[in-house]
C-alpha cells in the first residue's frame, strides 16, 4: 500500500527523513511532500480501512507517532493509501 509522508510543520527535510525511516524499515511505496492544511497538535497517520490498520500501525511504530493518532479516514487518504502527517514533535 503507498504511504504518503507529509510535513506539516516549520523543519525542513522533515519528511524526507521519515521517508527513508520509512524505506530503511522495508515499506517501498513511500513519498514525502509538504502538507498544506493546518498543523495537527500531534503527528497522526491516515488509513483508509480496517485491512490497512495492521500497516497504518507498523508505519506510526516505526516513525515514533503514538498508536491514539491513528485515524480511520478513507476521505483523507483518497481509500487507498496511508498518509502520515508529521507535525514536527518527533
Amino acid at each position: 500500500m503507498p504511504i504518503q509522508v507529509l510535513n506539516a510543520s516549520s523543519i525542513t527535510g522533515l519528511a524526507a527523513s521519515k521517508q527513508s525511516i520509512l524505506q530503511n524499515q522495508g515499506f517501498s511505496s513511500v513519498t514525502a511532500g509538504n502538507y498544506s492544511y493546518q498543523t495537527p497538535a500531534a503527528s497522526q497517520v491516515y488509513y483508509p480501512s480496517a485491512a490497512s490498520e495492521a500497516t497504518a500501525q507498523a508505519v506510526a511504530q516505526a516513525l515514533g507517532i503514538d498508536s491514539a493518532n491513528l485515524i480511520q479516514n478513507a476521505n483523507a487518504t483518497g481509500g487507498d493509501q496511508i498518509i502520515v502527517v508529521l507535525a514536527g514533535e518527533l
